[in-house]
């Protein structure tokens, strides 16, 4: 990663590149090491799509340095009013509403 970004001339940006990878395409071992060497040459990595269906895998979730994780708004619609709080939650349920959609 650190080659083609010095050979693309995108070394110098690096702070102003945000890369995306999908839950679908969690990387491999040498994927992961590549997510972190951009981080550590100042790209920030998202992980995008998340819906915790299928085969994420935790361990290769918690080994890469993401920047965010955009959930899927599959995720985000199932929180409403009727949604039970998190344990230890001091969430009123009478005050709550969904933000509306963009």
């Amino acid at each position: 990663m650190a080659y083609v970004a010095s050979k693309s001339g995108l070394a110098e940006q690096a702070g102003q590149i945000i890369l995306e990878v999908t839950e679908r395409g969690l990387p491999d071992l040498l994927g992961v090491e590549a997510i972190n060497q951009a981080h550590s040459m100042g790209t920030r990595v998202a992980l995008d799509d998340v819906t915790f269906a299928g085969a994420a895998n935790l361990a290769v979730l918690a080994r890469a340095n993401f920047s965010s994780i955009k959930l899927d708004k599959s995720l985000i619609d199932q929180i409403g009013p009727e949604s039970p709080a998190p344990r230890g939650s001091k969430r009123s349920r009478c005050c709550w509403s969904p933000r509306p959609s963009r």
